[in-house]
């Protein structure tokens, strides 16, 4: 064993000193592990690099210490529900050899570098301090803690033996959890039943031993749009050392043109969908086969999955293909998903999948089966085949210049107070009737529009009034709505039919995947087929994607107006489709997100960063000679500033560090200040709380998402706290709780469940888009002190899901995390610093100045350094915009759906 010397302050080693220590060891040593520095107030000084590094063997001077693995006080709970810890005692004991001098011991130092350090007290038991040779002592070491978290620290036995040597210390690891004990028996063993693990090994089918359904192996979509054989290669030989995403940068490379112009557009964003494509396919590839029971009934094949948790269950739709192995006869079956529907069996969700075979499909006594995931390539065609559509009239809507701004007619005072608002309480704010007076005034055939909505200001009511007011302006105006996703769309119908749209006037496209008894009654008529596209309806609405469809029914130029809502999900090729499909030279386009919310998913990173990840919205945004929101507001942009959701305090972060100070508080005091006198608050009037709590992240080998059982706990806590407070109660269903990690969902979920607290939403910062609660609670999970790079956060530093999370609040905002991780990311760390500074704070103190100035680059509205910039270039003796995309350094982290 081996004991580190060191010299008190008082006691400094001589040269003399050193030579007895080399002599008594027979050479000098440097510690690899030296002493931790401090940075606490209250800590002694620290100890000099020479007191540090000089150390002995134990044995030398007679002394051995008994846990050499450190002392683990396990955990640690509270003896009531808000009472305070029980205290845990520990000890060590220090043995003396025989034939040794006598030691006498000094003092047990307890140090940390994070506060941990307070929470333990050592205490050395006897009467004498002086350990005589062939005995033993004991130091008890007391574990206090004054708050939930894990505790960390290092203490140092101190001990003198002569004037010659001095003073040296022997250092155990103390560690401790304070927390619910029950909670970690319950989550610690909680499987991640559901997950789909990866292999990394997956192989492509082989061609020879697939039985393909009838008229599907020479399919359109099988054989159009193939990957370039650069990509296809990649994807085949990609291993779990070597995988595809550490090929993608070359691949980017070698098939994307270094300039986005009207010439390389289409060959650009193909090469970045090609680089897409290569990685979901690899990712379904590498996902382990399911062994799956197939059923038959009335002729009709099935297989069912079970889960306590239905977000668990294996994601899949109407329309989806699958390959069903049968590993006796060695041959694997093409089937296609006829219906997917989950319902409640007891306790446990079930998703019943059903789907058709080749007729060659038996189910022969003692038949197994592997279900086998398959990329539906649906929307990446759709995709695809925007980009090879002749661009040649799209050019004022992808490079827009000065010249394409048409002069408007504009609406005389009379005109706009006599127009007839559906929402009447839009004539009270500036912006939002300024958004439709200024898309009435658009003349035919000019630049997109934009409605810049942040967090909370109406920007779908601002969408809906604009759409009314078109339908009611002119008898030959038809308007395509396209949103990114089902979800959005069912909001907008759900808007537009309260709005007073008739099923005469509004159709919504019916998805495939549709299960019409999820849809509200009162919406149902508006669903109708492709077939019903032909009728003469004033409005269309339907997803970005399945607007390809419409292609067979409806020319282009057919709709007056192209609406694109919650555009800054989109990825450009994504909403490309609608405007390459039914635009002509007439057709005004209108866009409408917020980019500093939530983004196009991209699974690749790199081809996210080279431009994929940047929406059409955003990339229109940076083209501030057209959109700037000082000299164009009004004519083709207008930012929405009164946020009408949250208190002042609430958005005030996001305001000043993501919007430029642009938004207003104009929320109704009956809802955004309801729990300024809540027991919660550290500070009341304050409704922002950072709790701060070293947890402990859990990771399965089996899944890449996260878990952390302290935040559990402390999120759980905090909803029995706020539904039992008689002053100030609110309800579940008031209650939000985000997570970006689907393991942390599931854990919260599991603790809300016994105490009757089930109305509580828990979901990932995806889930809460668009939506709104009194109260929003956000675990941010991640928790690994072993990590110093900003990497280690994951996608917490991804700043748009941050603020989206954030601005979900109306009354109370309460973050749980670890500053020590969130701290490495500067935006994170302003926030920190905000609600310290505001009095905000619970639980461990913050180990740096709240004060500090901290430099966020990049964060003006919709400037991004690295990103996009502008030039100009002379081809074919034409002069053109140019925008050119560099790689960003964003962490891609795991996708919010793990």
């Amino acid at each position: 064993m081996s004991l580190q010397i060191v010299f008190s302050d008082n006691t400094r080693p001589s040269s003399k000193e050193f030579t007895i220590l080399r002599e008594l060891r027979g050479r000098a040593t440097l510690s690899r592990e030296p002493f931790p520095r401090s940075s606490l107030v209250d800590d002694d000084a620290a100890l000099s690099t020479e007191e540090e590094e000089a150390f002995l063997d134990g044995q030398d001077i007679g002394i051995s210490v008994s846990n050499e693995g450190g002392v683990d006080f396990g955990i640690v709970g509270r003896n009531s529900q808000n009472g305070p810890f029980d205290t845990s005692l520990s000890s060590v004991t220090i043995s003396h050899m025989k034939g040794f001098p006598a030691v006498t011991f000094v003092e047990g130092r307890i140090r940390s570098g994070d506060g941990s350090g307070s929470s333990f007290r050592a205490t050395f038991m006897g009467r004498s301090r002086t350990i005589r040779p062939g005995t033993t002592s004991a130091v008890q070491i007391e574990f206090i803690p004054e708050f939930e978290g894990q505790f960390e620290a290092t203490i140092q036995l101190i001990f003198s033996q002569s004037q010659q040597l001095g003073h040296f210390a022997v250092s155990r690891r103390l560690r401790a959890i304070a927390g619910s004990i029950d909670d970690h028996v319950r989550l610690e063993s909680f499987n991640q039943e559901g997950h789909i693990p990866r292999s990394g090994s997956g192989q492509q089918i082989p061609p020879e031993k697939v039985i393909h359904l009838p008229g599907t192996a020479r399919s359109s979509r099988n054989i159009q749009y193939k990957l370039p054989p650069l990509v296809q290669k990649a994807v085949d030989d990609a291993t779990f050392k070597h995988p595809f995403n550490k090929q993608a940068p070359d691949l980017i490379a070698a098939l994307k043109p270094t300039e986005l112009t009207t010439y390389t557009y289409a060959k650009y964003f193909t090469a970045l969908l090609n680089v897409e494509e290569g990685h979901q396919q690899r990712d379904i590839l590498d996902l382990r086969p399911l062994k799956v029971e197939v059923r038959e009934r009335r002729s009709r094949y099935f297989v069912e999955f079970k889960n306590s948790d239905e977000d668990l269950l294996p994601e899949v739709i109407k329309g989806d293909s699958l390959w069903l192995e049968d590993r006796q006869e060695d041959v694997y079956y093409d089937t296609r998903v006829t219906n997917a529907h989950v319902f409640m069996r007891g306790s446990l969700a079930v998703l019943k999948i059903s789907f058709q075979v080749p007729k060659s499909f038996n189910l022969y006594r003692g038949a197994q089966f592997l279900l086998r995931f398959r990329l539906n390539r649906v929307t990446l065609c759709r995709q695809y085949q925007a980009l090879t559509s002749s661009l040649a009239h799209l050019r004022r809507f992808l490079f827009p210049s000065a010249s394409d701004i048409k002069p408007i007619r504009r609406l005389s005072k009379a005109e706009i107070d006599g127009l007839p608002l559906v929402n009447k309480k839009i004539r009270g704010d500036e912006q939002q009737l300024q958004t439709v007076v200024s898309i009435l005034q658009q003349p035919k055939g000019t630049v997109p529009f934009i409605i810049f909505g942040p967090p909370g200001t109406g920007k779908t009511s601002t969408v809906v009034e604009s759409i009314m007011q078109l339908v009611h302006r002119d008898a030959s105006f038809k308007i395509l709505v396209c949103t990114p996703s089902n979800a959005a769309a069912d909001v907008l119908v759900e808007r537009l039919a309260a709005a007073g749209l008739t099923v005469d006037q509004l159709l919504r496209l019916k998805p495939s995947s549709c299960d019409m008894r999820k849809i509200p009654e009162d919406v149902r008529p508006f669903y109708a087929s492709l077939k019903s596209a032909k009728r003469a309806y004033r409005v269309v609405l339907s997803t970005c994607s399945s607007a390809a469809l419409l292609k067979t029914e409806i020319p282009a130029g057919y709709f007056s107006h192209i609406v694109i809502d919650e555009a800054a999900q989109a990825e450009e090729p994504l909403a490309l489709i609608p405007i390459a499909a039914f635009s002509n030279k007439d057709t005004n386009v209108i866009l409408a997100g917020d980019p500093h919310q939530l983004g196009p998913v991209i699974m690749s990173g790199p081809a996210s960063g080279a431009g994929l990840g940047t929406s059409y919205l955003e990339r229109l945004m940076l083209i501030s000679e057209i959109y700037g929101l000082d000299s164009q507001a009004g004519k083709t942009i207008v930012c929405l500033q009164r946020n009408r959701r949250s208190h002042g305090t609430i958005i005030a972060w996001p305001n000043r560090y993501l919007y430029e100070d642009s938004m207003q508080a104009h929320a109704s005091s009956d809802v955004s200040h309801i729990l300024l006198h809540s027991g919660v608050l550290p500070k009341k009037g304050f409704p922002v709380v950072f709790h701060s709590i070293k947890g402990r992240e859990l990771r399965t080998r089996q899944s890449p998402s996260y878990l952390n059982v302290l935040e559990a706990s402390l999120v759980r806590d905090y909803c029995q706290k706020l539904t039992k407070d008689h002053e100030c109660k609110i309800s579940a269903g008031d209650i939000g709780v985000v997570t970006p990690y689907k393991a942390q969902v599931r854990a919260i979920r599991e603790l809300l469940r016994p105490i009757g607290l089930r109305e509580i939403a828990v979901n990932s910062v995806e889930k809460f888009q668009g939506q709104e609660r009194k109260v929003i609670i956000f675990s941010t999970t991640r928790s690994n002190s072993e990590v110093e790079k900003r990497k280690a956060m994951g996608f917490l530093q991804n700043r748009q899901r941050m603020n989206v999370a954030i601005t979900r609040a109306q009354a109370l905002l309460i973050v749980v995390g670890d500053p020590e991780v969130l701290g490495k990311d500067e935006l994170w760390r302003t926030f920190l610093n905000y609600a310290c500074l505001s009095k905000g704070w619970a639980g461990k103190a913050l180990s740096w100045k709240p004060e500090e100035h901290i430099d966020v680059p990049g964060y003006k509205v919709i400037q991004r350094p690295g990103g996009i910039v502008k030039g100009e270039s002379y081809i074919d003796g034409k002069s053109e915009k140019i925008y050119r995309f560099f790689s960003r350094s964003e962490e891609t982290g795991e996708d919010g759906t793990t």
